[in-house]
């Protein structure tokens, strides 16, 4: 009966409404926009911004502009979208309407035509109308202007803003089944702020009264519950990220979930997008470089199951030149990526870097890599071999590299960037820290990086491998033992174990490797020079560390790709601010970065440019082996040993 009621209201609506009587409700006045074709004085203003539009990683998901943005969204079957644009530029109220959609099973009076078929709906005559559409004359139809300012036409008689169009016409697939509910994920303050008050005041719902069961709950909601009672005996259920990922899976399978902006926690999408149907994130990337991009632009999903749309300030029709130029000027130039672009930048604090060209880098060009494991081809004792023990020791092992990962497990698994090669020398940086054997534990990130000279026309020494872990120190100095073994004996570049409890654990486990990396020092006493086991960071040197990554960052323009492979890095290089302590600026990083990876690389950069000679190829290159029989023998004996993965052969790893 409730239902029936409920239709029979809005049938008789949508009867005045085709009649061409008008009645304001924004709901079925909704009209989506896409972008338009993009003029060319805004493809300059966001290469001045350092952003760049028509990039290979944006334009392989939206395509060039024109291309769809609401209409799109709306429109799309996908298992997961995207709604990415910058801060108030109409990514919210196409989320109300689907909602409403959904609930109600009814549809904006502009979704249910396909695209461009003309309706007898007038528009709502409104300051965003006339932008968006204009002022036309009523009897002939013809285009007056775009005057927001122009004196309100008297009963539509003298001038509107013309009749709603087709949009396309909604997926009914997508409207819940009665029982069914949908979640919306947000925020603590904007559940209380924005989502709770537009579901239930109805003086500020962009949902009509209509779509709700006012006879459960109290006047339709839940509150304790924050439920919103509909009809059709559906359900929208608000859920805040601050309640954990639990709350996601509170469910065998709910129809729809949507995000509105980034949950700071991972596991939180994670869990919504394995508990429902469709899965959309709205959001501005506020937060940076986080989880979420590499998530939109993932090429590994299939695209039919990946849909991305993407709107810049200037792409709206409902802003402005002078309304952006003013918001502009109240942002800092490092929000401008994120607010005005919609793209994801570092944004939190001044930068130390030069952190447009970083995240054009970033955008434009990426360097191919394999995931690999290190391990042992059979069991060891200790680093060297000794006449005392059963088993050799970690030098008289060969290392065998693994392959088939689809995914870096935050412990073992390395990013390599080219193979190696025989007779080069390479040399491997570490950075320790206090780690766990369960990732999001881990109260911070260990770093290593496999680095060699440059070779030929390269200017700087070359990342072939980088790292990060979350394993604790001992694990993670085996994980590391195995890489330097494998890169022929590679120079170790780690703090000596007089810097923190955790590069002294990390010193114990490789103290006997014979090819750790020394450090010369002037003691101030005795005016001696004194030798160092391991990297010393300390005042000189910190600056120093960072002066060689400026140095190679000023090497190279937005438009040339750097001799930095690693992308990880460069977020962390984007994400490098600039804090003050005892009175002096230094850099840093924010609560939501690391600098884990740019201390190794700076690092490295200082062993080159200072202890060169120490960097050698310490392994004899083998013999070429010709011949069937030659071939057969090296295949046999390849096979023979098998490699011993991490744990097996350790009865404690903590």
């Amino acid at each position: 009966m409730e239902k029936d009621t409920a239709h029979t209201k809005i049938a008789s609506f949508l009867d005045r409404k085709f009649g061409g009587e008008v009645i304001e409700h924004p709901f079925w006045h909704f009209e989506p926009f896409d972008i338009p074709k993009r003029p060319d004085w805004v493809m300059e203003t966001a290469r001045k911004d350092g952003i760049d539009l028509d990039n290979e990683e944006l334009t392989n998901f939206t395509g060039h502009s024109p291309c769809p943005f609401q209409t799109g969204y709306l429109l799309s079957t996908a298992r997961i979208r995207t709604l990415l644009a910058g801060s108030k530029n109409g990514k919210t109220y196409p989320t109300f309407v689907e909602l409403g959609i959904m609930v109600s099973g009814e549809k904006p009076i502009s979704m249910r035509f396909d695209k461009g078929v003309k309706t007898n709906v007038k528009r709502i005559i409104s300051k965003d109308n006339i932008l968006r559409f204009g002022r036309f004359d009523s009897k002939s139809g013809i285009f007056i202007d775009n005057d927001v300012n122009a004196p309100k036409s008297t009963d539509y008689e003298e001038w509107d803003c013309g009749c709603i169009e087709g949009a396309g016409i909604y997926p009914d697939e997508k409207i819940l089944a009665p029982g069914e509910v949908c979640w919306v994920g947000t925020t603590q303050k904007a559940l209380q702020e924005l989502w709770w008050p537009r579901l239930t005041d109805f003086s500020k719902s962009i949902l009509p009264v209509d779509f709700v069961n006012t006879k459960k709950g109290n006047e339709g909601a839940s509150k304790l519950e924050r439920i919103v009672h509909c009809i059709r005996n559906t359900h929208i259920a608000i859920i805040s990220y601050e309640a954990g990922y639990r709350k996601f899976e509170a469910a065998d399978m709910v129809k729809s979930c949507v995000f509105d902006e980034e949950s700071p926690d991972e596991d939180c999408e994670t869990a919504a997008i394995n508990h429902c149907t469709y899965f959309s994130r709205v959001m501005t990337p506020y937060n940076g470089m986080t989880y979420t991009r590499k998530k939109i632009f993932d090429s590994k999903i299939e695209r039919k199951n990946n849909a991305v749309f993407h709107c810049t300030s200037y792409d709206s029709p409902y802003l402005s030149p002078e309304t952006i130029k003013l918001r502009r000027s109240t942002m800092k130039p490092y929000e401008i990526g994120a607010r005005i672009w919609g793209l994801h930048t570092a944004i939190k604090g001044r930068p130390y870097f030069d952190r447009m060209k970083i995240e054009s880098w970033i955008r434009s060009y990426k360097t191919k890599y394999v995931l690999k494991k290190f391990v042992p081809s059979e069991d060891y004792d200790g680093i060297l071999s000794r006449r005392d023990r059963d088993k050799p020791g970690l030098m008289s092992v060969g290392i065998v590299p693994v392959t088939g990962f689809s995914e870096e497990n935050q412990q073992d698994v390395w990013r390599i960037y080219e193979e190696r090669k025989e007779s080069v020398a390479y040399y491997v940086m570490a950075d320790s820290a206090e780690g766990s054997d369960i990732p999001s534990e881990a109260a911070d990130v260990l770093a290593s990086l496999v680095m060699r000279p440059p070779i030929g026309e390269e200017r700087f020494p070359q990342i072939v491998a980088s790292l990060r872990s979350t394993l604790k120190t001992q694990n993670f100095a085996r994980v590391v033992s195995y890489a330097i073994r494998y890169y022929n004996n590679a120079l170790l570049c780690a703090e000596g174990p007089t810097r923190g409890s955790f590069n002294a654990l990390f010193y114990a486990e490789l103290a006997d490797y014979p090819f750790w990396f020394n450090q010369t020092s002037l003691r101030d006493s005795t005016k001696k020079v004194r030798s160092v086991k391991g990297f010393d960071t300390n005042a000189a040197t910190r600056g120093a560390i960072f002066n060689g990554i400026t140095d190679v960052i000023n090497e190279f323009d937005e438009k040339t790709k750097p001799e930095i492979a690693d992308e990880p890095l460069l977020v962390e290089l984007a994400s490098c601010v600039i804090t003050v302590k005892n009175g002096k600026s230094r850099p840093d990083h924010t609560e939501q970065s690391t600098l884990d990876s740019a201390i190794c690389f700076g690092q490295g950069i200082y062993v080159y440019s200072h202890y060169a000679k120490q960097i050698k190829c310490r392994v004899t290159p083998k013999p070429h082996k010709e011949g069937f029989a030659e071939r057969i023998m090296g295949k046999l004996e390849l096979n023979q040993k098998q490699p011993v993965f991490l744990g097996d052969s350790v009865a404690k790893l903590r």
